[in-house]
């Protein structure tokens, strides 16, 4: 039955938006959208996901990040369904969508369109068509609002598709008003190319692009001087204090950071060690340092985890801060007399402290000391450093062992990720009015610990 057969419609000649019963009545979290005419959708999908699916069959919920022109993410939506729903019904299994905003907190639940969840501002219905897809788009009170066309499906091959965005007459004069565009890598401004006109710069094409004509905002005006509420990517530069080295200034403002090494294909496929490559960031997923291996091919395929190594850690602005050093050594609890050290230098050339490894026959056990060598700091981890669907944790303990004041932990990444890689990531606590040189030392030493237990190959 056509929408305008159904009892009570009535067709609306001149309007191609149903404005809301209250324009300047906003849902709360909802205020981005009052300041942009357009969004772009970045489909999200990680190498663990690409291989549980590729090598198990098993099909992950699918992600988004949401994006303003100018490449800022302002939202991230998750799908929340079951797994057999997904690999059994994959176009057509039931989902819940939940929208989440830079802070974390859910403004959008699609059940029906929530916002904020539990209240619905909105439907989209399918509408019985032969060949196009067709939909209408309702408001809180169900009242029809536009439409949303698209094109033949099966016919769009090697070139953008666009659902156009139409008044409900669908009048052939100027009828569209924004689009819905899932762009083609292979033609039009994308082609050959990862970004391309009006899309922002990106490692991958958005999925979608929607917008209206620019500057047309016609249901929430957006009030005046209002700013969109922003999370930078990158943790800003605070204020170095006075005897504090150049870069660990970072450090100053933090009481964890997290540690995420980066999966490397070449090591997934062929078993070929590569150099690690580290992403740090703080409790806000703030980037704060990046840190790469130097090492050569021989040293890293026939000594393993046990290689020494030279690891660079980078600021934002890609200035190197710290150099981590670990000489060649024996890795047997029998060899008491040449177990594992790490030397942490800050800046470049200049010892701040170090991490020595203490004998003992079942414990994992390590000293942290300063610049003179004398002792701050013990970390003692577990009897077992395999544990399966849980953390490993190192606590951090004053020197007589009596305090525990920090942890190093290797948190659990997933039953993928741990069997076909060996790609880590940690979590590091520590007292925030910690010397930010022994921070940094604690930040050492969780290289080193990754290195001798969980740097095998899988």
């Amino acid at each position: 039955m056509e929408l305008s057969d159904m009892p009570g419609y009535v067709l609306l000649e001149d309007t191609t938006m149903v404005p809301s019963p209250d324009p300047y009545h906003c849902p709360s979290r909802l205020e981005t959208f009052t300041g942009m005419d357009q969004l772009f959708i970045h489909k999200k999908q990680t190498t663990d996901e690409c291989l549980a699916e590729v090598c198990c069959g098993v099909k992950p919920a699918i992600k988004y990040n949401v994006k303003d022109d100018t490449g800022k993410e302002i939202y991230s939506i998750l799908e929340d369904s079951e797994c057999c729903s997904r690999s059994l019904y994959p176009t057509g299994n039931s989902f819940i969508m939940n929208v989440t905003d830079v802070s974390n907190q859910e403004v959008i639940r699609l059940l029906e369109v929530q916002s904020p969840p539990g209240t619905a501002i909105g439907y989209v219905r399918k509408n019985c068509h032969i060949c196009l897809p067709k939909f209408t788009v309702k408001n809180e009170q169900g009242e029809p609002a536009f439409k949303i066309e698209g094109p033949c499906v099966g016919y769009t091959c090697c070139k953008d598709e666009n659902f156009e965005l139409l008044s409900l007459n669908e009048e052939a004069t100027e009828r569209s008003f924004g689009k819905i565009l899932k762009a083609s890598l292979t033609s039009g401004p994308n082609a050959g190319q990862t970004g391309g006109a009006n899309v922002p710069s990106a490692n991958v094409a958005p999925v979608y692009t929607i917008g209206p004509h620019p500057g047309r905002n016609e249901v929430y005006p957006t009030p005046a001087g209002y700013m969109p509420p922003q999370v930078p990517m990158v943790m800003p530069v605070p204020d170095r204090p006075p005897g504090c080295p150049p870069g660990l200034e970072y450090l100053t403002q933090v009481d964890q950071l997290l540690v995420h090494q980066k999966v490397e294909l070449m090591e997934v496929i062929l078993g070929w060690e590569s150099n690690n490559k580290y992403m740090v960031k703080n409790s806000m997923g703030q980037q704060v340092y990046f840190v790469a291996e130097e090492n050569d091919c021989c040293n890293r395929q026939f000594c393993g985890p046990l290689r020494s190594f030279v690891l660079h850690v980078q600021d934002n602005m890609g200035q190197e801060v710290m150099t981590l050093t670990r000489p060649l050594k024996c890795g047997s609890c029998c060899f008491p007399c040449c177990l594992q050290e790490l030397e942490i230098q800050s800046p470049p050339g200049n010892p701040i402290g170090y991490v020595i490894q203490n004998w003992h026959p079942f414990i994992p056990k390590y000293t942290i000391q300063n610049e003179k060598k004398e002792a701050v700091l013990k970390i003692v981890g577990p009897f077992c450093s395999c544990r399966c669907c849980a953390d490993v944790n190192f606590d951090v303990l004053s020197v007589d062992e009596s305090t525990k004041v920090g942890r190093i932990a290797k948190q659990w990444t997933g039953l993928v990720r741990e069997a076909f890689t060996d790609a880590d990531n940690f979590g590091i606590s520590f007292p925030m009015d910690l010397d930010v040189k022994i921070k940094a030392v604690l930040f050492g030493a969780c290289f080193l610990i990754d290195f001798m237990f969980f740097e095998h190959n899988k």
